[in-house]
């Protein structure tokens, strides 16, 4: 009969942690024995050869079941149900990876005698509605609800229901084995004689953090205009991303500063990392810096300001300790760039599949017995919430999120200070 496990994710598209993270854990899963299947409900300009197989695609799995009306909430369910169990198991391990798709998780974790573990692979998880609360609790009470950081639970329960840091329950999203050494386009374009300094990024351009790197930057640069320097940004954006017309913009304000924005490259090239003098990231990224000896400045998912250089003045990579204060990236670039005092130390490389025991582990530690919230309290309550119900009612979720993004792109203010 075999094992299954499904993950449902948000999205397969372009390449980031979480599209890596689920890549490597089908192929460990795999790799133990188990059936593994990936349901998405977004799968454009998939990057990751691997996730190329994935023909389950629902675009309903971008908002909240609730949100839906009973007809397409069951024909949704069914069609999960489907997916899930597609033949006799003898056991079955449903994942979700954000609040949005846990919805409908739970449902189809019910219906087919699945366990359904919530694994939350965002930096931010606000919850709003009170049925939405009482579910995550539930899930939690049952050791079914996982962050990726130490502070990813509490900080979802602490507008609600603080908990012990002891129960904030974490599991590494193994996601930083990209880079290889491989050849590409960059490596023979950019000379890098013609720069003083080579400020790497390595990060999707749509995170919010990355305005404020720009500009920290650009601010840094235009206190030495006798120096040239370049922004090489490893990563890219969503096409109908505003930010790269913006960042495009902010940097041609200074004379003395280039930009070049590679777009998403998978596996990320070695001698490229190594051709920065300082490379800034965040979360995961900032490990695969960090590898290449590079000195790496990690900012903070919370507050979007430098927390310090990773391995050396810090051990975070996404948000600070309770005993770091915010950093200015002057004076980091200054201790790095201009004193020398952070210097490159050997590289120091990682290729091989992560080993997700501690994920199975976590498991077994979850309740065994099955027992299922009742997704059908949870109602939308707010006016946003019930605007969202109407505009999937009148346009689908396709639609609706393409108007949410024509209205995002039309009405963006300035991203920068």
């Amino acid at each position: 009969m075999g094992k299954r496990y499904v993950i449902i994710a948000d999205s397969l598209s372009n390449m980031g942690g979480a599209q890596m993270y689920i890549r490597n854990k089908m192929l460990y899963l795999r790799n133990q024995g188990w059936s593994v299947t990936i349901t998405a409900a977004k799968a454009k300009n998939i990057i990751i050869p691997e996730l190329k197989e994935i023909n389950h695609i629902i675009p309903e799995l971008q908002y909240c079941k609730y949100y839906y009306r009973k007809g397409i909430q069951k024909r949704i369910s069914e069609k999960l149900s489907k997916i899930v169990a597609d033949r006799d198991y003898e056991e079955i391990i449903i994942e979700s990876t954000s609040i949005v798709q846990s919805t409908w998780a739970e449902t189809v974790a019910q219906k087919v005698g699945a366990r359904h573990i919530v694994y939350l692979l965002q930096e931010r998880n606000d919850v709003d509605n009170q049925g939405l609360r009482e579910y995550f609790l539930f899930k939690h009470s049952r050791h079914e609800l996982v962050g990726i950081t130490t502070r990813t639970i509490s900080d979802m329960f602490k507008p609600f229901h603080p908990i012990p840091d002891g129960e904030s329950y974490c599991l590494s999203a193994h996601c930083s084995n990209v880079e290889a050494d491989v050849d590409c386009l960059f490596l023979h374009q950019i000379d890098s004689n013609c720069y003083d300094h080579i400020v790497g990024a390595l990060s999707r351009l749509d995170k919010p953090y990355v305005p404020y790197v720009v500009d920290d930057v650009c601010n840094f640069a235009s206190l030495h205009q006798n120096k040239k320097f370049l922004l090489l940004w490893i990563g890219d954006a969503p096409k109908d991303a505003p930010i790269i017309s913006k960042v495009k913009e902010r940097v041609q304000k200074n004379n003395n500063v280039e930009l070049i924005i590679t777009g998403y490259l998978y596996p990320v090239p070695t001698r490229l990392l190594e051709m920065c003098h300082v490379i800034i990231s965040s979360s995961g990224s900032s490990i695969v810096s960090k590898r290449s000896g590079v000195p790496t400045i990690t900012y903070d998912g919370k507050d979007f300001q430098p927390i310090g250089i990773l391995g050396r003045t810090t051990q975070n990579f996404l948000f600070r300790g309770e005993d770091e204060s915010p950093q200015k990236l002057d004076d980091i670039l200054n201790q790095i760039l201009i004193d020398k005092k952070y210097t490159k130390l050997p590289s120091n490389y990682q290729a091989d599949l992560p080993d997700f025991k501690s994920h199975l582990d976590f498991l077994k530690e979850a309740s065994q017995r099955l027992e299922y919230y009742d997704m059908e309290t949870i109602k939308p309550k707010s006016k946003l919430e019930k605007k969202v119900e109407l505009g999937l009612f009148l346009i689908g979720p396709n639609g609706y999120a393409e108007l949410h993004n024509l209205k995002r792109r039309v009405f963006s203010i300035s991203f920068f200070r």
